[in-house]
């Protein structure tokens, strides 16, 4: 088993317990090498994605106006690259292969996290128990099974955020909406639609249409205000997956995962 004291903290993700009120700031450690990350997937997809709209000088000045006011350029471009590629075959794939072995530890981890809550009902009636026959402090001396479970709590959001389980793309607009929101207090829905739409047009026809020399028409146009019907219409609609997408982006924007990551150089057009 590695020693987990010896490993460089990547990010802490701040949390309140909500019953006990305790704070607890949970350490994700930096991996050894970049493809260990278990969040290596989403920065290649985000790569992939500045790849094909860093060319374009209004998206690229969008994505970087956001990244600099804290706009996490990894979530940010991995959302879009989600919106534009995950319904098409390659991208359903991709996902698919992605999910798979996480889902299973994101279920065993929710399985293991409900014996907790059992053992922790169980300690506090022994405890009970014996402080009531015999002259001992039990409880002083209990594991502090409310920081765990926040523990296990993270790794079930870093195991498999809900961002993950984006079935529709109003769900991914409205992750994007939130991302700017708690990132930088604004919802920037110009600069969104703007690398959005660019992402879009920056399909290749290959990519769309396999025919040559046959013409290609984007599946569909964005804009600022498309955006917001679609993020207050949602709300409106599904108020409790709003709110889940929303604690979801907070938690991981409040632990910063990919800080360290700068983006990359704007590629040229025309070059790769």
């Amino acid at each position: 088993m590695v020693n987990q004291n010896t490993k460089k903290t990547q990010f802490r993700i701040p949390l309140q317990h909500t019953v006990t009120g305790k704070r607890i700031n949970i350490r994700v450690l930096e991996p050894e090498q970049e493809e260990l990350d278990p969040h290596f997937e989403m920065l290649k997809v985000a790569r992939r994605c500045w790849e094909a709209i860093s060319g374009d000088q209004t998206s690229k000045a969008a994505t970087m106006r956001l990244d600099e006011n804290r706009g996490h350029w990894v979530l940010l471009l991995f959302f879009v690259e989600h919106y534009c590629q995950h319904f098409r075959p390659q991208g359903k794939k991709e996902h698919n292969k992605f999910t798979k072995n996480i889902r299973k530890l994101k279920r065993k981890i929710a399985k293991f996290a409900s014996s907790v809550r059992k053992w922790e009902a169980e300690i506090e009636k022994m405890n009970s128990e014996m402080e009531d026959a015999l002259p001992i402090d039990a409880a002083a001396h209990s594991p502090d099974l409310p920081r765990y479970q926040a523990v296990l709590h993270v790794a079930t959001v870093l195991a498999l955020p809900s961002m993950m389980n984006a079935t529709r793309k109003k769900d991914l607009i409205v992750l994007l909406y939130h991302l700017a929101k708690i990132s930088t207090g604004k919802a920037h829905y110009e600069e969104l639609a703007d690398i959005l739409q660019e992402r879009l047009n920056a399909e290749s026809e290959q990519e769309l249409n396999p025919v040559p020399n046959q013409s290609v028409t984007n599946e569909s146009t964005l804009d600022a205000n498309t955006l917001k019907r679609t993020v207050t219409r949602f709300r409106r609609e599904h108020p409790a997956r709003y709110r889940k997408l929303e604690q979801t982006l907070r938690t991981l924007v409040e632990g910063a995962p990919f800080a360290h990551y700068e983006l990359p150089p704007a590629v040229v057009k025309g070059q790769k």
